[in-house]
């Protein structure tokens, strides 16, 4: 942010990477013209009339103000950090300005302000394609896209290694490919399933080096194609190149065609590996109705856990209120669940 002594506080969003891929099914982009629609697509889905900054793809910003999760950042009108917080919260942020340019005399309150989240209707299968159980210790490993020049990469490859290794010294890896909605695509199932090679020269001790996806009776879906398989070492120096081959098409329909994209998984966690929405929601959200102590439906400061009361209503409070109720509860698990996993 940036205050003007003389005019106003001027607010902006940086764009950096997911946190959680998979919210509301969006994907981890590839480039930077990817991420740059990513932005047009965050401006279009809240209706904000913020500007919006994005960061470069190796996320320079992010890492010159300390790499924050979900970070807040007040700058004076010389460019002189004044406030920062790794964790934003618009209670203290309003306490922050107030300290700089003083109260307002009708402050703003999430009712009054026009942002409304629009999430783009699509008329293409969903949840018909069975989800794999995955295992327990499952970790993002390092994934690089092979492509040609101007080549759109339609399907984003999500890799997970469990670190733990069995008695004999294999582990599980996980691939799943998934349709990029940025590109508004989804799987031809009439072309027959997608098939996946995985490089035998560099693929010693993978139990299967030719993958093949479901029948599916759907025409089309954008469902993820799961597979877990077995890999003889956990060795971060060991790398697998992956080819994905499918038939794509445009939601649109104005194309349909035959293409083989590839990948380097290599097996070292990765630095900018982010937590699936499934595995977020369980680890801290999935029981936040346990809180609600006289069952009143209403869960109040007094009744989260010690030292995660802001953890919660940051999250959760929608209304600023400082009670998290039913309603903002399903908000909530509705946005990162997409519809699977955690009910809400």
């Amino acid at each position: 942010m940036y205050r003007d002594y003389r005019d106003q506080v001027n607010f902006f969003y940086i764009y950096k990477r997911l946190a959680h891929p998979e919210t509301n099914n969006y994907l981890e982009p590839a480039t930077l013209q990817e991420r740059l629609l990513h932005v047009a697509e965050a401006q279009r889905m809240t209706g904000t009339s913020i500007p919006w900054l994005c960061d470069s793809m190796d996320d320079a910003t992010t890492k010159a103000f300390g790499e924050p999760y979900n970070g807040e950042f007040v700058l004076d009108a010389d460019g002189v950090v004044v406030h920062q917080r790794f964790w934003s919260n618009p209670i203290t942020l309003r306490g922050d300005l107030e300290q700089l340019v003083g109260p307002v005399e009708k402050p703003t309150k999430v009712s009054d302000l026009p942002v409304r989240f629009r999430p783009e209707p699509r008329n293409i299968a969903s949840g018909v394609v069975p989800r794999i159980d995955l295992p327990r210790g499952l970790a993002p490993v390092q994934v690089r896209y092979i492509a040609q020049p101007k080549e759109v990469l339609y399907f984003k490859l999500r890799a997970e290694l469990v670190a733990r290794q069995s008695a004999s010294g294999s582990s599980q890896l996980y691939l799943g490919f998934y349709p990029d909605p940025i590109h508004r695509v989804h799987w031809n199932n009439a072309a027959g399933p997608v098939e996946v090679d995985i490089d035998g020269e560099r693929a010693a001790g993978v139990d299967s080096q030719q993958l093949l996806g479901p029948e599916v009776e759907e025409a089309a879906d954008v469902d993820p194609r799961m597979f877990l398989i077995s890999v003889g070492s956990t060795d971060p120096a060991q790398v697998l190149t992956i080819r994905l081959e499918a038939v794509v098409c445009d939601d649109a329909e104005t194309f349909c065609k035959p293409i083989t994209q590839t990948y380097e998984v290599q097996l070292s966690r990765s630095r900018n590996g982010s937590t699936r929405p499934d595995i977020f929601l369980t680890n801290l959200f999935a029981k936040v109705r346990e809180f609600d102590r006289n069952q009143d439906q209403r869960i109040t400061a007094d009744e989260l856990p010690e030292g995660q009361v802001t953890l919660y209503m940051t999250h959760i409070d929608y209304d600023l209120d400082n009670i998290i109720d039913e309603q903002e509860i399903q908000r909530f698990m509705m946005m990162y669940n997409n519809g699977r996993g955690i009910k809400p």
